[in-house]
């Protein structure tokens, strides 16, 4: 018999194994990982993991699990409801029988039936664009070594007052502050945050100024990376932040920041110094509604760049209901509306998708579509599932 439903707590340390058993069985049993260690802020119990689980059960035995995580994402004065999906897996001995459609289907639908707006995973492009996800976003990939900083500042020495060390209890409501002080963050429970900034095995870490927090960043697992860089916008120049940072990595490593478009400040400080600035994809998502996202997305686009006056009016057949939306700029201002008018445009989801987040997309040529997007969506990885 084939049961489709939400786990139970007697159930999950049975569909965690089925888990384990399926994405890690050919690890290195050095440097074998489990859900537990790789996403505490999902999996441990007083989460109820059990809630989020839409499983596939074969004689009341798991063989699918499809994990769909609700968060609240605020945008530019905006609040999105986000709900992310992971750990999408089928024991090895029951693939091939469809069961990952019937658990991603579950999971979907509980996304529409909770009311999210916006849905991000990650995963194989291709695989996911079934269900209405495709890569989308952008952010400033921003590349740093040694040599930058001697031939950008000098072979001075690292400031006294500047530090680093791994962030502790009574460092949590600085670092949270921190991070709801971006124009794009997602809310979270202080008592849960360190468990989400230790999110794929990584080790959060606060940089300081004397007592004044300058910001936080995480080191990998292994201690072979420095990711997730954040600074606070008094930070008025990376010659320190980066003395603290590069030494932490082996001889001869690089660093490399990903700032999101908004942070204008992060991104002059960072421009005559970096080897390297690249635009990257920022992830995986899926607009489940248009306007509720362009609105709030749009508004954060104005704090990244001046916006053209201009209009399009656009008939988007969306994953979740289709949406005739006149999207407008006037004195810069943006505005997302519904419309009755005929649309200049008709779009599929996908197409849509590629169109507003698309980090390259050709059938943007018209001069507001070029200057108003993609859309500046992303993600720090701790908040991705």
């Amino acid at each position: 018999m084939i049961e489709i439903r939400t786990a139970r707590p007697e159930e999950f340390a049975a569909i965690i194994d089925m888990l384990n058993v399926t994405f890690f069985t050919e690890d290195d049993p050095a440097e074998k990982r489990d859900f537990l260690r790789l996403l505490p802020k999902l999996y441990k119990e007083q989460y109820a993991p059990w809630d989020s689980n839409y499983c596939v059960f074969e004689d009341g035995r798991p063989v699918a699990a499809v994990g769909m995580y609700v968060s609240e994402l605020h945008v530019a004065g905006h609040t999105l409801k986000l709900g992310g999906i992971g750990n999408v897996g089928v024991a090895p001995n029951s693939q091939g029988k469809g069961y990952m459609k019937l658990a991603m289907d579950a999971a979907m639908q509980a996304m529409r039936n909770q009311g999210c707006q916006l849905g991000e995973l990650g995963g194989d492009r291709h695989r996911y664009r079934y269900w209405g996800f495709e890569k989308g976003g952008v952010c400033v990939d921003a590349q740093f070594s040694m040599i930058n900083v001697k031939h950008s500042f000098g072979k001075g020495e690292l400031a006294a007052e500047w530090s680093a060390r791994p962030i502790a209890p009574q460092d949590i409501p600085q670092v949270q502050a921190l991070i709801e002080g971006e124009a794009l963050h997602i809310k979270h429970d202080s008592a849960a945050l360190h468990d989400v900034l230790s999110s794929w095995r990584e080790q959060p870490w606060a940089l300081w100024c004397g007592d004044k927090l300058a910001g936080r960043f995480n080191r990998s697992w292994d201690d072979k990376q420095v990711l997730q860089v954040q600074l606070a916008p008094w930070v008025d120049s990376l010659e320190q932040p980066l003395r603290v940072i590069l030494p932490l990595l082996p001889d001869d490593a690089s660093i490399e920041v990903k700032i999101p478009l908004w942070r204008r400040d992060l991104l002059a400080l960072a421009a005559p110094v970096t080897e390297n600035m690249s635009l990257l994809t920022a992830g995986q998502f899926n607009v489940l509604d248009w306007q509720a996202c362009l609105t709030a997305l749009l508004d954060l686009q104005a704090q990244c760049k001046t916006l053209l006056d201009g209009e399009l009016t656009v008939r988007i057949a969306g994953y979740a209901a289709d949406e005739t939306l006149r999207v407008a700029v006037q004195n810069g201002v943006p505005s997302v509306t519904t419309s009755d008018g005929a649309p200049a445009k008709t779009m599929s989801h996908l197409d849509a998708m590629s169109y507003f987040l698309g980090l390259v997309c050709p059938a943007r040529t018209c001069p507001v579509a070029q200057n108003w997007f993609p859309l500046p969506m992303w993600l720090w990885s701790f908040d991705t599932v």
